[in-house]
C-alpha cells in the first residue's frame, strides 16, 4: 500500500524497492529518536538511540527480506503506549493500536512479536504508575482499532491455513536461536569478523555490538526508574522468546495462540532485543550527560558514540544487477488479463530461485501466474511442479487446465539447449498447444504457447 502511489505513477519496481529500503533507515531512526527524546528529555541521547536502532545489525543481516526492515512502527507504538498509560487519553490509545496494526500489516512476524513484547512491558509500566487504570479504556479502543485494521489480512491467512496447515514444531526448532548465537557475527560485518565466530549472511540473530550493550548496562546501574525496569524486563522477554523451541516463551505462545503456529523463525524476536537495547542505551547516554555540564560536550559524546556504533554495525553488502525484463512478455501488452504458467517449474537452478524470478518478471506483464515464491510451498503446487516435469504429456496438460492456464511460457536458458530442443519437438507434436510468440535474447529463446480451448 505504501508503494502503490509510486507504481501508479509508473516508477520501476526496483527503484521503488530501493527507495523504500533506504527510507526505512530514516524512519526507524526518527521514530526511535522521538521515543527516547520523550522518555529522557535528552536530545543527544535520543540521537544516539535513533542511530543505534536504525543501523542495528539485524537490519543489515535481513535487508533482503524487505518487510523485516519496516520496524519504525515499534518505537511509535511504544511512544503512544507510554502516553496512554501516563495520560489515559483516548487518542493515544488509538495511536497505539494504529501503530501496532501498521507493524502487523508491514510484517506479520514482527507485528506478532511486538504484540507479545508489549504485554510484559505494559504490565511493568502499569504497576509502577498511579492511576494506570484510566488507560484501560483507551487501550481497549486501540485494540479494537488494530483488530479492525488487520482483519483484511486475517481472513486470507486463515483461508491459506486450511490449505497449507500449521508449521511443524520441528521446523520451528531449526530456526530457533541458542544463547551462543548472540556472540556470533554475520560474515559481512568486518568490525567483528576477525574477533568473533562468523556465519554466512542472512542470519536471524547475531552479536548486537559491544557499545550498545555497555550503554544499556550503564542505564541499569541503580537507582532505576520504572521505564528502565520495564525495558530491562522486555529485553529478557525478547531474548528468551528468540530461543524458540529451546526456551519457554515461544513454545507457550505456539501452543496457546493460533497465529504463532504459522511462524517458523522465532530467532527474529532478536529485533525486540535490539529495540530494548536501543532504548536503554539512550538512558545510558542520558545518565552520562547528566554528569556533563556543557551542552557542546554532550553532543560531542553523542557524535563519538554514533561513530563507534556505525563502525561496529557496518556491513559489506553484496548487490546484484537486476535483469532486464524478458522481451517475450511484451506479447502480453494490451491484451486481456490471462493465466500463464512459466516453465520449467523445476530446473537446473534451485527451485526457489526460478520461482522468485518468475514472480519478479510478473511485475512487467501483470498477468496472473500459476507460479510463485513464498516461505511455504502449498501441497497443490508441489503436485503442479511434479506434473510439469513430464510436460507436455497428458497428465501435465490436465493439471494446467485444472489451474485455468491459458498460456505456457517456456525458457530455453533454464531448461538447457538440449532439453529445450527435445521439449519444443514434443510440443510440436501436440495439437492442443499453439505457438503464439518466440523471442530470442542473449542467445537463448523463450516461447509462448496457447492452450486450445482456453477462454
Amino acid at each position: 500500500m505504501l508503494a502503490a502511489p509510486a507504481f501508479w505513477l509508473g516508477a520501476p519496481g526496483v527503484y521503488v524497492l530501493n527507495a523504500w529500503i533506504l527510507l526505512t533507515f530514516v524512519l526507524t531512526g526518527l521514530a526511535m529518536y522521538a521515543l527516547v527524546r520523550s522518555l529522557t528529555r535528552d536530545n543527544a541521547a535520543a540521537i544516539v538511540s535513533g542511530v543505534l536502532f536504525a543501523f542495528y545489525p539485524f537490519r543489515f543481516e535481513r535487508y533482503g527480506t524487505t518487510e523485516l526492515l519496516f520496524v519504525f512502527w515499534m518505537p511509535l507504538a511504544l511512544l503512544a503506549l507510554h502516553r496512554t498509560i501516563y495520560g489515559g487519553r483516548l487518542r493515544h490509545g488509538l495511536m497505539t493500536g494504529g501503530a501496532v496494526a501498521g507493524q502487523l500489516l508491514s510484517s506479520a512476524y514482527l507485528g506478532l512479536f511486538l504484540t507479545a513484547y508489549l504485554v510484559p512491558l505494559t504490565g511493568a509500566l502499569a504497576l509502577a504508575c498511579r492511576g494506570a487504570g484510566r488507560a484501560i479504556r483507551p487501550l481497549v479502543a486501540g485494540t479494537l482499532l488494530a483488530s479492525a485494521l488487520v482483519l483484511p489480512i486475517v481472513v486470507p491467512h486463515l483461508q491459506a491455513r486450511n490449505v497449507i496447515g500449521e508449521r511443524r514444531f520441528s521446523e520451528v526448532e531449526r530456526y530457533s536461536s541458542v544463547p551462543r548465537d548472540y556472540l556470533v557475527v554475520d560474515s559481512s560485518r568486518p568490525a567483528w569478523a576477525g574477533v568473533l565466530e562468523t556465519e554466512p549472511p542472512g542470519s536471524e540473530h547475531s552479536f548486537p555490538g559491544l557499545l550498545i550493550v555497555v550503554l544499556a548496562l550503564v542505564a541499569l546501574v541503580p537507582p532505576l526508574s520504572a521505564p528502565r525496569i520495564a525495558y530491562a524486563l522486555g529485553l529478557v522477554f525478547a531474548f528468551e522468546a528468540s530461543l524458540g523451541a529451546h526456551g519457554y516463551v515461544f513454545p507457550f505462545l505456539y501452543r496457546v495462540l493460533l497465529p504463532f503456529r504459522g511462524l517458523r523463525c522465532p530467532g527474529r524476536f532478536s529485533i525486540c532485543v535490539g529495540l530494548s537495547l536501543a532504548v536503554l542505551a539512550g538512558y545510558g547516554v542520558a545518565r552520562l550527560n547528566a554528569r556533563i555540564g556543557r551542552s557542546s560536550l554532550k553532543y560531542l559524546l553523542a557524535i563519538s558514540v554514533c561513530t563507534v556504533g556505525l563502525f561496529e554495525s557496518r556491513s559489506v553488502l553484496s548487490l546484484d544487477r537486476v535483469p532486464d525484463p524478458d522481451p517475450v512478455y511484451r506479447w502480453f501488452d494490451g491484451r486481456e488479463p490471462s493465466v500463464i504458467a512459466e516453465l520449467p517449474a523445476v530446473g537446473i537452478e534451485p527451485q526457489w530461485e526460478l520461482e522468485a524470478r518468475y514472480t519478479y518478471r510478473s511485475t512487467f506483464h501483470w498477468q496472473r501466474i500459476v507460479n510463485g515464491y513464498s516461505g511455504v510451498i502449498p501441497a497443490p503446487y508441489v503436485a503442479f511442479m511434479q506434473a510439469m516435469a513430464a510436460f507436455p504429456d497428458a497428465e501435465s496438460m490436465r493439471v494446467l487446465r485444472a489451474h485455468g492456464t491459458e498460456y505456457v511460457v517456456v525458457h530455453e536458458e533454464s531448461y538447457g539447449r538440449a532439453a529445450y530442443a527435445r521439449l519444443v519437438e514434443a510440443i510440436d507434436r501436440r495439437k492442443d498447444l499453439r505457438e503464439v510468440a518466440a523471442v530470442s535474447r542473449g542467445g537463448y529463446e523463450a516461447r509462448i504457447y496457447r492452450l486450445s480451448g482456453a477462454p
